[in-house]
């Protein structure tokens, strides 16, 4: 019994750890040379500093993972935190989404989140957990800007936009 399991068990288990982490494998990420030129512009324009950036083709669109740590001169804020800029294949900048969930169990960052969106979240929460808060920047000016939360809720979470006055959204 021994010798079986060292000749076969365990070889058929490694093929199919392997098979497993494979799947995790992002296949959707891509290279430099993947992103059209507009769209590498028109992302190195709207955040010049920015030292560390990951694509990935979702929805038909570009979408750029990067750090951001500095001004969002819109919003005259220092954020630092990371980041999701979208761009249509033609390059066209569609949103920016700013992690702010850290700022949001920071009570005192009303200028991140203000109080009203504060206290929007927690009605919506009703003691949930919030496990995802993003600030997210779109074309046109801060009148369509809005927060989007994840809120958990077993086995639905639930989801909800919220203006910066902290009105619910949809």
């Amino acid at each position: 019994m021994k010798n079986k399991w060292k000749f076969y068990v365990l070889p058929a288990l490694a093929v199919a750890g392997a098979f497993v982490f494979q799947s995790c494998d992002d296949d959707d990420d891509l290279k430099m040379s993947d992103i059209p030129q507009t769209v590498q512009q028109n992302f190195q324009s709207q955040y010049p500093n920015v030292q560390w950036v990951e694509w990935e083709a979702e929805w038909g669109n570009y979408k750029a993972d990067f750090f951001f740590n500095g001004t969002v001169a819109e919003w005259e804020l220092d954020l630092n935190t990371q980041a999701e800029a979208w761009y249509s294949q033609e390059g066209e900048w569609l949103r920016t989404e700013f992690n702010v969930e850290n700022y949001y169990f920071n009570p005192s960052a009303t200028d991140v989140i203000p109080q009203a969106v504060r206290e929007t979240i927690s009605n919506i929460a009703g003691g949930r957990q919030v496990e995802d808060v993003d600030r997210v920047d779109m074309p046109g000016g801060i009148n369509g800007d809005y927060f989007d939360v994840e809120i958990e809720n077993e086995p639905n979470d639930i989801y909800v936009k919220i203006g910066f006055d902290g009105t619910q959204l949809q």
